[in-house]
């Protein structure tokens, strides 16, 4: 078999399992937080929301960067492999002390003495974490994702589970703690179980420095992005309080539901098949404006059909104590649209080991975004919503033009590959809205919500059908390759 062949009979593959694993998650996911918006306070969420902050930041240099060059790396030894570990598992012991350390601070600084137990109940998150990443980067890099699917299923499963069964029995705000450590818990010991390598009592600093060089850059640019998704949290937190940003938070959560999936299904396959391609510049670009296509087919119509039916969606899910997420959610949905795609330049940088480039945009993007939350914060949190959202417009152009350089993709090439889908996702969305408005207010939320998903998917099901846009030919396609070529694409990814 060529080596052509194999890398697309993986990456069918790979889209396949990953695409049916991440459905599967973020159906169960969204059920269950369904459940627990139900059985806890939004204050309950918001207490958890300002810990998450600053766990999320620390959490970055669990990793350093070390799961990326893994996979990127053409050639891994076992001294990589156990570099990579013990530096982990260090960082990860280091952590959990620092975030103990920071306890009392953070709990003076948002004036909630609650926060003094949780943050310290939450700290071990950083070390259960350490001990699966290179687990986890193995798996990857050999595209094994049936593997993947089923730990990451499996956790998500039993952590939610054990949630809500002790926010059932009256534990609260712990409930969300428990479900935090356990999901981290039980992947990490799922990864062991599922993945051979072990560990050995070595460490090589020449490997752990070839590594460096790529990660370090890597783990700089997550910092720096992390605090462009996350300042708004902090400032909301701090200035405004727990309860609205509980409903904030839920809003931004439920924008990056159609993001997270796609970008989990795509990323997760693409960036190992584009780094086995990266010294193929137009095979590179082909491949690229393909997935661009199909991720603009996949999350289109699903933002904006959220947009348009985002009342009687919110009011159906998680209850009318949760109504003014409403407004919230259809400004964040605009900037998700954006983000759909211009996620996918990091596949550029990093399978063009171009850290480095990733690293200077990223401070002028987390400058730009970090300093519209301040802009928009006299005005509640609609204002840092629309600030926001004014924050990606601009940031889109200049975001496509620089990476794209590296492979020779321009702004146009990718307006052209999502031109056909955003056009049937906007047809669909207005005849979604005319429906909305014409149906009675006696008919309740659940058969307004009912009645506006079936005539979006109708509609854009017909749209594309009638315009046959190209990322359309390609799902077919692909779907039908997948289909007859089932059991032998299995086989060789095995």
């Amino acid at each position: 078999m060529s080596q052509d062949t194999d890398i697309r009979r993986s990456t069918v593959s790979g889209l396949g399992w990953t695409a049916s694993s991440q459905l599967l998650l973020q159906l169960t996911q969204f059920v269950f937080t369904a459940i627990l918006a139900r059985l806890l306070t939004p204050h309950d969420f918001g207490l958890i929301a300002l810990v998450a902050v600053f766990i999320g930041f620390i959490g970055v240099f669990v990793d350093f960067g070390l799961t990326s060059a893994l996979i990127q790396r053409p050639k891994v030894e076992d001294r990589h492999l156990n570099s990579a570990f013990w530096v982990n598992l260090a960082a990860g012991v280091v952590l959990m002390l620092l975030l103990i350390a920071l306890a009392p601070a953070l709990a003076a600084f948002f004036g909630q003495p609650q926060l003094l137990q949780l943050t310290i109940a939450m700290s071990p998150d950083f070390l259960l974490a350490a001990l699966g990443i290179v687990q986890m980067a193995l798996l990857q890099r050999e595209m094994n994702f049936r593997r993947i699917a089923f730990v990451e299923n499996l956790t998500v499963a039993g952590s939610n589970a054990l949630g809500i069964s002790l926010a059932l029995a009256g534990f609260g705000v712990w409930s969300l703690i428990a479900l935090l450590l356990a999901s981290t818990g039980f992947k990490s010991s799922l990864l062991w179980i599922e993945c051979s390598w072990r560990p050995r009592r070595s460490f090589d600093r020449s490997a752990a420095g070839d590594l460096w060089h790529y990660s370090s850059r890597l783990a700089g640019f997550n910092a720096l992005s992390y605090w462009s998704r996350n300042a708004d949290n902090l400032l909301i937190g701090k200035f405004i309080g727990a309860t609205p940003l509980a409903f904030y938070n839920r809003a931004y959560n439920l924008m990056l539901l159609p993001v997270g999936l796609v970008a989990a299904v795509t990323s997760r396959v693409m960036y190992p098949v584009l780094s086995k391609l990266q010294e193929d510049r137009d095979r590179v670009k082909r491949v690229y404006l393909r997935a661009v296509g199909l991720i603009g087919f996949a999350t289109f119509p699903a933002m904006i059909g959220l947009l348009v039916v985002a009342q009687p969606f919110i009011r159906t899910v998680y209850g009318p104590q949760w109504e003014p997420v409403v407004p919230i959610l259809q400004i964040l949905c605009i900037p998700s649209l954006l983000q759909c795609i211009s996620r996918t330049t990091g596949w550029i940088y990093q399978s063009q080991g171009r850290t480095d480039w990733m690293l200077r945009w990223g401070v002028v993007t987390t400058s730009v975004v970090i300093a519209s939350f301040f802009i928009g914060l006299p005005w509640g949190v609609k204002g840092v919503a629309v600030s926001y959202a004014c924050a990606n417009i601009i940031l889109t152009y200049p975001s496509y033009t620089i990476s794209g350089r590296l492979i020779g993709v321009s702004f146009s090439d990718v307006f052209k590959a999502v031109s056909g889908v955003a056009a049937a996702g906007l047809v669909m969305g207005l005849v979604v809205w005319l429906v909305e408005r014409w149906l009675p207010d006696s008919w309740g939320s659940v058969a307004q919500l009912a009645i506006g998903v079936l005539t979006g998917v109708a509609t854009y099901a017909l749209a594309c059908r009638v315009a046959l846009p190209k990322p359309y030919r390609e799902f077919r396609r692909l779907v039908g390759e997948y289909r007859r070529r089932r059991l032998p694409i299995e086989a060789a990814s095995s």
